[in-house]
């Protein structure tokens, strides 16, 4: 069982006091770290947009290895 520790915070009324739930973080076990890790989105980076010939269509590449296609003209 975690450790429970009473605080008092001069901006709650007199007498009042909350409870801080002390080491029980969401990254305390691996399996917590992983579960946090999978919810964890990062944006992929563009690597390279070669612009294909007489079209307004570029081949977009990302750092996460996929293939994406732009249009210049509508900017989709």
């Amino acid at each position: 069982m975690p450790h429970l520790s009473v605080a008092s915070n001069d901006s709650l009324p007199p007498g009042a006091f909350f409870v801080a739930n002390v080491g029980a973080t969401p990254t305390s076990s691996a399996a917590s770290r992983q579960q946090v890790a999978d919810k964890v989105s990062v944006q992929p980076t563009l690597v390279s947009m070669d612009y294909l010939v007489g079209i307004d269509w570029a081949l977009v590449k990302t750092n996460d290895g996929k293939k994406y296609y732009y249009n210049s003209k509508t900017k989709v």
